[in-house]
């Protein structure tokens, strides 16, 4: 039970993390373009992997001979996805925010500790909303 705990933890952060290194370097090269497409295409994966997640669990999805049909995968992956949109989305909002105040571009120690607080925030508020509970 603890070791549950403590994976759903580190993925509430990790994710988040990497979510701020990669829009970091991507707000630096391509601009408020490659950060809006990086928040569609991380949001549709995390949703497609939660998908994934939920239904390999057993008695979560269909339990015929098609655990991840295209049904389920409609009416599971969307809450996630959703989830993710809005946790990268302010994640998002502070890259933008504290790469202008960075005088070299760089991204800072504190810089990457509020993005990625900024990001499990918005994954611990607006998951309970959407019924998408971390994996």
């Amino acid at each position: 039970m603890l070791l549950q705990v403590l994976r759903i933890y580190l993925l509430l952060l990790a994710i988040p993390a990497a979510f701020g290194v990669a829009a970091w370097s991507v707000y630096r090269r391509y601009h408020g373009s490659g950060l809006v497409s990086l928040v569609v295409i991380s949001s549709v994966l995390y949703g497609f992997l939660s998908f994934r997640a939920v239904c390999s669990r057993p008695v979560t999805c269909d339990v015929g001979s098609d655990p991840y049909s295209v049904d389920y995968l409609a009416s599971v992956a969307p809450p996630f996805a959703l989830a993710a949109a809005i946790a990268f989305g302010v994640a998002s909002v502070l890259v933008v925010l504290r790469s202008k105040r960075a005088l070299d571009g760089h991204l800072r120690t504190s810089d990457f500790v509020i993005v990625t607080l900024a990001g499990a925030l918005g994954f611990v508020v607006a998951a309970p909303i959407l019924r998408a509970p971390v994996w």
